[in-house]
């Protein structure tokens, strides 16, 4: 139990949002400033380098942003005008920046997008009235019909109308579209796309 925290622990900070991946957090504090702490072996802290860290520490290349995301060990955040960075693991292309290298300061990925949604190996953002996805793919989980990793966006085929809200599970998807309804991929062992089968 040394290692756990049976009760939340304060923070001198104040946030406007949070995202937990599998073993980091990361925050926007005042003006959008984002700050992250926690595991770093893939460099998802985003401050320039694979040193874990107990407190909060600034993502480098001193952006602010309106959004942020947390994945299994990479991270993305979004700014007010519809950039997407990322940054940590690359593997499987889920930086987005047309690489599969760790990136330990936040890169640009190719797209305007208005949201951005994290996953354990994927992203996925809104982008005027479609939505793309980036990384691994291995059960579908970028929606374009094939099971091969994307270095860069592609845009999830099937939905009859534009997305209003995306949320990433660590290997599916869900969108809501226009009128409300939910549209899901990716895998589906244990019924988590909800079409009523595994």
């Amino acid at each position: 139990l040394d290692k756990a925290r049976l009760a939340p622990v304060r923070s001198d900070l104040r946030f406007s949002v949070l995202a937990a991946g599998e073993s980091h957090t990361c925050g926007l504090a005042g003006g959008g400033v984002p700050l992250c702490w926690g595991q770093n072996l893939s460099g998802q802290l985003g401050d320039g380098t694979r040193n874990d860290q107990t407190v909060p520490r600034t993502v480098g290349g001193g952006m602010v942003f309106s959004a942020i995301a947390a994945g299994w060990n990479h991270t993305c955040g979004l700014t007010a005008n519809g950039n997407a960075f990322c940054w940590g693991l690359n593997s499987n292309g889920q930086l987005g920046d047309g690489s599969t290298l760790d990136r330990l300061e936040p890169v640009l990925v190719s797209g305007a997008v208005s949201t951005v949604v994290a996953g354990s190996e994927h992203s996925c953002g809104i982008s005027q009235g479609s939505v793309l996805c980036w990384g691994g793919n291995r059960f579908g989980q970028l929606g374009d019909d094939s099971n091969v990793n994307r270095g860069q966006p592609v845009e999830v085929v099937g939905l009859p109308t534009s997305p209003t809200h995306l949320a990433a599970g660590a290997f599916h998807n869900c969108a809501l579209v226009q009128g409300g309804r939910a549209f899901c991929w990716g895998q589906n062992y244990s019924g988590q796309i909800g079409d009523g089968t595994t």
